[in-house]
């Protein structure tokens, strides 16, 4: 029985999205937790998680004694953390990580202010700016994509900063079990600027077998913060664009 597309779909989505959170609270982090009070506050370090899509933004933030995977750290009064000037609420301990904290927004905004104030009260202030990327064809049912000729996709953007990587993945519905089901193309080296599209060659659709597939495209960064403690900071963002269907035929 072919699995519906929407399946596929959410599939990789978790591949994309989703995954890089569980690997971040529950490979690297600790589930140990210790009161800020208890700590040094120049000793934290800050370690945030955004990902963002078209219909809304989630941040996690973690906030480490011993660096990036360290003890977590439960902030006490006055010290919070703050996304976008709201207050971002705590969640306690699980079998996943120690303390966090955690916020959601409807849809997406590219610029993010992220605040952190320690138990001392001193204030460390942040901005982070990730610009959303998506495909920009209007098809009706889905996009066709030729294995004899060149397909140029309409795109949001073609402009990235070397700070950005853009990744997209391609991925055969109709034959899961094939080992051509699955496509990485270095996105980057692809574009026609003056036109504002995505170019993907025919010798690379060739690769894959005719029938239904789904293009993901995602662009993240990742670095540290200008201001932070002496043990540092940390962050990674993402945004992914919405799946495009297509239909692929030689």
């Amino acid at each position: 029985m072919k699995k519906p597309t929407k399946v596929i779909c959410r599939a990789f989505l978790f591949i994309l999205v989703i995954l890089p959170v569980v690997l971040l609270t529950g490979g690297c982090v600790s589930r140990d937790t210790i009161v800020s009070t208890h700590v040094n506050q120049s000793d934290i370090y800050q370690k945030y998680f955004i990902s963002g899509k078209r219909e809304s933004t989630t941040v996690n933030a973690f906030f480490l004694v011993g660096g990036d995977s360290g003890t977590t750290v439960e902030l006490q009064p006055p010290g919070k953390a703050e996304f976008n000037g709201k207050i971002m609420e705590k969640v306690p301990p699980n079998f996943a990580a120690g303390t966090s904290y955690r916020a959601e927004q409807k849809g997406y905004s590219s610029l993010f202010e992220l605040s952190y104030t320690d138990s001392a009260g001193k204030i460390y202030r942040n901005r982070l700016d990730l610009e959303a990327v998506e495909f920009a064809a209007n098809e009706p049912t889905a996009f066709v994509l030729h294995r004899l000729q060149d397909n140029f996709i309409p795109v949001s953007r073609t402009a990235f900063d070397s700070t950005e990587n853009l990744s997209l993945v391609l991925s055969n519905v109709d034959f899961q079990k094939d080992d051509t089901n699955k496509i990485n193309i270095n996105l980057p080296q692809q574009f026609d600027r003056s036109k504002n599209v995505l170019v993907i060659k025919a010798e690379t659709v060739r690769k894959m077998l005719p029938g239904r597939a789904i293009l993901i495209m995602e662009t993240s960064k990742s670095g540290s913060f200008p201001e932070q403690t002496p043990t540092g900071s940390g962050f990674r963002a993402t945004y992914a664009a919405a799946p495009l269907k297509v239909q692929i035929v030689n």
